[in-house]
């Protein structure tokens, strides 16, 4: 149905050869804005974290959740979502509003059952999740990975991913409160590797990062 295969599409980004534009295949929503930061801890490779739980909203249960989806809403259209310990969930969308969900949960039918799922994260399995192309990679999978120089010095740790229209970029956090901004693209990122937990980077990379301050 094309519902599925438009939430599908939004998880992957996808780094390709030509200097801007590897991509990232986003998150089934997991995608792509500057919304995407926040919590990525999987509870396992074979899980992907889709939002968490920031709040509850009203009396009647309905709690307020951060997405990692391009289309906010599309969080509650996960056929298999569940939770830290893979337990089965089910949501129920309320509405989207400034790219927080407020959303129903099976089970969950008033505030203090809610606040008890602040903070916790929602994961959706990969194994429904369509087989990536060659380079694409799930948005989720990059955030938290090891950024080294190709000498194998540390330059600090991927914080978010970015999409503003002009392909990927990747927001690296490199200590004291320094950040710097880089392309998705194999000229910038040489090498992804998931495995290993880590992204290693071109020698011109902190130069494109000063270029564009």
């Amino acid at each position: 149905p094309w519902a599925l295969q438009s939430r599908q599409k939004n998880l992957r980004y996808k780094r390709v050869a030509r200097p801007r534009s590897r991509k990232l295949k986003h998150k089934s929503g997991l995608g792509g804005s500057a919304e995407d930061s926040g919590p990525t801890d999987r509870s396992g490779l074979n899980d992907l974290c889709v939002g968490v739980v920031v709040g509850a909203q009203g009396l009647s249960g309905a709690m307020r959740i951060k997405p990692f989806t391009d289309d906010a809403s599309g969080i509650c259209a996960f056929d298999r979502l569940v939770n830290e310990s893979g337990m089965p969930i089910e949501l129920h969308l309320v509405r989207s509003q400034k790219g927080i969900v407020v959303a129903h949960m099976d089970g969950i039918s008033d505030r203090t059952q809610a606040e008890a799922w602040v903070g916790k994260r929602l994961y959706v399995a990969r194994s429904t999740l369509p087989k990536l192309d060659p380079e694409e990679y799930y948005r989720a999978d990059l955030i938290g990975l090891r950024v080294e120089s190709q000498n194998g010095n540390e330059v600090g740790t991927v914080m978010a991913v970015h999409d503003f229209g002009a392909g990927g970029i990747i927001d690296v956090a490199t200590g004291e409160g320094t950040s710097m901004m880089l392309p998705f693209t194999a000229g910038t990122v040489a090498l992804v590797d998931i495995v290993n937990g880590r992204l290693v980077v071109a020698p011109e990379a902190s130069e494109w990062d000063e270029a564009k301050s």
